[in-house]
């Protein structure tokens, strides 16, 4: 295993995917959600190192907080 990974983002306003994720690099990403403001929430992120039958998967739920534009 090289130490790549891949990672998938899913919240209530998108998903992306990033197939590659090179070691010490960082993966993130803004939605937008064209709303004055959005309540507290939980994003899925789907981290897989490996292939086939060497993969390996974790799920985490990160919460994030309400924010608004006022």
């Amino acid at each position: 295993m090289d130490g790549r990974v891949s990672a998938r983002i899913a919240t209530p306003f998108g998903v992306k995917t990033y197939p590659v994720i090179q070691p010490g690099k960082v993966a993130e990403q803004a939605f937008n959600t064209r709303q004055d403001a959005v309540d507290a929430g939980t994003a899925s992120v789907v981290v897989t190192s490996g292939s086939g039958a060497d993969a390996t998967t974790m799920t985490f739920d990160v919460p994030y907080a309400a924010a608004s534009c006022d």
